[in-house]
């Protein structure tokens, strides 16, 4: 496809549709669909892998962490 064709696209997809809200950012989000969703499975969590690097390097004596740490260590044994 070429520049024009592109830009064509793009803006008869942003412009199909009814516009039903006043806010601009809202309008556009709501005209846009999306055709395909990924996902991805993943055997760790790379929240726990990033807290646990995070946590070498700062201590935390914040106990919401140290609980949230605990029982993931627990469910992962």
């Amino acid at each position: 496809m070429d520049k024009k064709k592109i830009e064509e696209k793009v803006t008869e997809v942003l412009t199909e549709g009814e516009y039903q809200s006043e806010d601009v950012e809202d309008a556009a989000v709501d005209l846009i669909h999306a055709k395909y969703e990924i996902r991805k499975q993943t055997e760790i969590d790379p929240i726990v892998e990033e807290t646990k690097k995070i946590r070498k390097v700062v201590k935390s004596d914040d106990e919401l962490y140290n609980e949230y740490m605990s029982s993931i260590e627990k469910e992962n044994k």
